[in-house]
């Protein structure tokens, strides 16, 4: 197993997942959707900075039953099928994907759906909540269970501490059941609202600091340098987004605000 039973304090609110998970589209999805598959580079070479005609060529002479393919971003391209089968045998076309530097990924969007479950005793473990969920009458197949944490202050530095909320996501799914089961207790499943993914070193949205390349700024001036370094005060901080007088990590920030607001619309 993943977790042992006598787990560790740093273990125990890790994200509990089930093994040996690939995303594949049902291949019973209803006719007239597409299929997208995100393809990115395996080197450190970035796909989009490959020849997009040559890429194609190589696309249409091996891989069959795509309708398009589409620009992501600098690292990542989708391969559009329109047939969900398709769209799953070439993520096990292991051979065309190494011989052309490629990794293929179904975009988890397309094929999960998270909920989220309140009043959760912060004693149990992911793993603990995973092995006692019983589902409502409209099964789904759990494949992660996550405890929802929060940043919170201990003295000069922050900790992640956990909430009674706790994040179940269920595959193959376009909607989510109305309620689980742990230990009999009946638990009411809400959309999940994604927080606002904001990037810590360049304080861009959309990605996290960890994938990051773009140049660092700081969140209380705006220079390039790191904010530990920072002669300016945090009460005369300029905002890089709406050059208000806040962090440009703010919650307070509007531009941030409507981001958030979005979030819950999508």
């Amino acid at each position: 197993p993943r977790i042992m039973d006598t787990e560790i304090e740093e273990d125990k609110y890790a994200p509990y997942r089930v093994t040996d998970y690939s995303r594949r589209y049902p291949e019973d999805s209803a006719a007239g959707y597409e299929f997208v598959v995100f393809i990115e580079s395996s080197t450190e070479q970035p796909i989009g900075t490959r020849d997009m005609m040559n890429l194609s060529t190589c696309f249409t002479r091996v891989v069959k039953g795509i309708k398009y393919l589409k620009k992501i971003n600098k690292f990542k391209i989708g391969v559009v099928f329109d047939r969900p089968n398709l769209a799953n045998a070439f993520l096990d076309n292991s051979t065309f994907l190494r011989d052309q530097n490629l990794k293929a990924t179904i975009p988890a969007g397309t094929t999960e759906m998270t909920g989220v479950i309140n009043s959760v005793p912060t004693s149990m473990t992911n793993k603990k909540i995973f092995n006692e969920l019983g589902l409502g009458t409209n099964c789904k197949k759990v494949i992660c269970v996550r405890r929802i944490m929060r940043r919170e202050k201990v003295g000069e530095s922050f900790q992640l501490q956990p909430t009674q909320s706790v994040a179940i996501t269920f595959s193959a799914s376009t909607s989510l059941p109305d309620y689980v089961f742990i230990k009999m207790w009946r638990f009411p499943v809400l959309p999940y609202i994604p927080p606002v993914k904001q990037c810590f070193r360049c304080l861009r949205y959309g990605h996290l600091g960890k994938f990051c390349k773009n140049s660092e700024r700081c969140s209380i001036c705006g220079d390039q340098h790191n904010f530990k370094s920072c002669t300016s005060s945090s009460d005369k901080a300029i905002c890089v987004h709406c050059q208000g007088n806040h962090l440009s990590i703010s919650g307070q920030c509007p531009i941030k605000k409507q981001k958030i607001i979005e979030n819950k619309n999508k």
